[in-house]
């Protein structure tokens, strides 16, 4: 029987401290204090004393301060000292408290019945990965807040990094905070970067907040929030060789506290903000008043569309809105926003430099679907819709020589293709990616904002190289008129097919 936590909440009501106030003296979680209150938990035996000793001198400097040492002895049915200088004392108080804790944690442990903390070394990276393996998928990680933060010290691109984040793609409702080492970005820069670009495409499930890894790069650890905490060496080829293990709350709770402080929002890399966010700030208007513009459409390709077509899109917002029974002011402003950058758009569209590159398989897939992402807005296509588009692309181009239109082989580019789900929108200062796979499945965040002067001119460097390569082709406006005059009646029929199997 755990008489612990009865005591423990009754000498806490006795002096009246909050328990945010305990919590913060004990350098503890409220929700610890509030499990060893009411009976789901008990402190760890391996801290103990310490934290018994500290509570009692809590409270005793509470019961002087109100003026309760008669009443303590009262309340908790203890023998008045003979000598009554004691009860001037605190420190006799403290002992006193202290060995009331003390007795009645010792008699409640002996029959609790809870999941025995573990500790644990693991050797060799194969045994390892087993362990791992069994520690994120098999057992069910907390997430008392809804979700689970997981703090990681590895580089994101490092080739130990990949299996962790294979095993947590399987989790749901994690939250990931991991390192990049920008500094290394240096050498084999476009290697490192489609490294980049290819984790967080196949990992496009995931959750992830990226950071400058100045401040933890030698921590090497990972820590999920309340569940455990791994501290692991590396071989000479950055595999892990050692791992150390725990899941006592008190350990957990310590390291956790002390790496999070060191991902410091000054040193986002990658920052995670929703649709209504980045409405609200601005900061589409301002991303666009810039005069060189890189764009990576993977999926349809909302740009240059006809003012026609933008209007008919913001009506289909609207339309969503009478639809809901509760006037959804998210979906009002998407509206809005829709307009809004149609304007921007007009502008930048007649004078600026913008190059597009768009991988030709996402341009099949456009072509025979006719869907398309606009801001946050779903929209099919219909035939006529498409071909206008493709004449308006033609028009624009004639009138602005700097747009320039890029198909890229993305099976080339890609390696291990299965299919593109992250697009990136540059300009020469930050740039901001579309996570469409989050999309498509309603999972906020799915907008990740950059603003790093190394990854900005990285990622433009990647892309102009990229225009160079053999793996991607310019068209000029003269070669896709000459296509549309060779191919127009085919892409028209593929599509009518496409839509006929969609009807049917």
């Amino acid at each position: 029987m755990n008489k612990y936590s009865p005591v423990l909440k009754k000498m806490i009501d006795f002096t009246n401290i909050k328990l945010i106030v305990l919590a913060n003296e004990l350098d503890y979680d409220i929700s610890y204090i509030s499990k060893w209150c009411n009976a789901s938990k008990l402190p760890s035996q391996k801290y103990i004393r310490t934290t018994n000793k500290k509570i009692s001198e809590v409270l005793s400097r509470e019961i002087f301060e109100q003026n309760k040492v008669l009443d303590f002895f009262l309340e908790f049915d203890i023998k008045l000292p003979e000598n009554s200088n004691y009860l001037e004392d605190s420190k006799f108080i403290e002992e006193k408290i202290n060995k009331i804790l003390m007795k009645e944690y010792k008699d409640s442990i002996k029959n609790y019945d809870s999941v025995e903390n573990n500790t644990r070394m693991v050797i060799g990276n194969s045994n390892i990965k087993l362990f791992l393996s069994d520690v994120i998928q098999k057992q069910n990680l907390k997430n008392e807040e809804g979700f689970t933060d997981l703090l990681i010290t590895m580089d994101f691109i490092s080739d130990g990094v990949e299996y962790i984040l294979n095993l947590i793609s399987e989790v749901k409702n994690i939250n990931i905070k991991i390192g990049l080492d920008v500094d290394d970005l240096e050498g084999e820069k476009s290697e490192k970067l489609k490294k980049l670009y290819q984790l967080l495409n196949d990992k496009s499930n995931l959750n992830v907040t990226m950071y400058k890894n100045s401040e933890f790069k030698y921590f090497n650890a990972i820590i999920a929030k309340n569940n455990f905490v791994i501290n692991y060496s590396l071989d000479k080829n950055k595999k892990m060789e050692i791992i150390s293990y725990s899941n006592d709350e008190e350990e957990v709770d310590k390291a956790y506290k002390i790496l999070a402080a060191k991902f410091k929002n000054e040193n986002i890399l990658m920052k995670n903000v929703n649709s209504l966010e980045m409405n609200r700030s601005g900061y589409r208007t301002d991303f666009y008043t810039d005069n060189h513009f890189n764009m990576f459409c993977c999926y349809g390709f909302e740009f240059l569309l006809p003012s026609e077509i933008i209007e008919d899109i913001a009506k289909k917002e609207c339309e969503n809105i009478k639809k809901r029974e509760n006037k959804d002011f998210n979906v009002l402003e998407n509206m809005l926003q829709i307009k809004k950058l149609q304007i921007e758009w007009e502008e930048i569209f007649h004078e600026r430099n913008i190059n597009f590159f768009i991988p030709k398989v996402s341009l099949y897939k456009y072509i025979q679907t006719g869907k398309l992402v606009y801001i946050d807005t779903e929209y099919t296509m219909s035939i006529e819709q498409r071909k206008e588009h493709f004449f308006n692309v033609i028009r624009l181009m004639k009138k602005n020589k700097n747009i320039k239109i890029y198909i890229i082989d993305g099976e080339k580019v890609s390696g291990d293709f299965k299919e593109f789900n992250i697009g990136i929108y540059l300009n020469q200062k930050k740039f901001f990616i579309k996570n469409y796979a989050r999309f498509f499945k309603n999972l906020e965040p799915f907008i990740h904002t950059v603003i790093d002067k190394n990854l900005v001119d990285g990622v433009n460097e990647f892309l102009e190289n990229l225009k160079n390569g053999d793996n991607c082709r310019e068209y000029t406006v003269e070669e896709l008129e000459e296509k549309w005059n060779n191919y127009g009646s085919m892409f028209l029929k593929i599509m009518e097919i496409s839509s006929e199997n969609v009807e049917d």
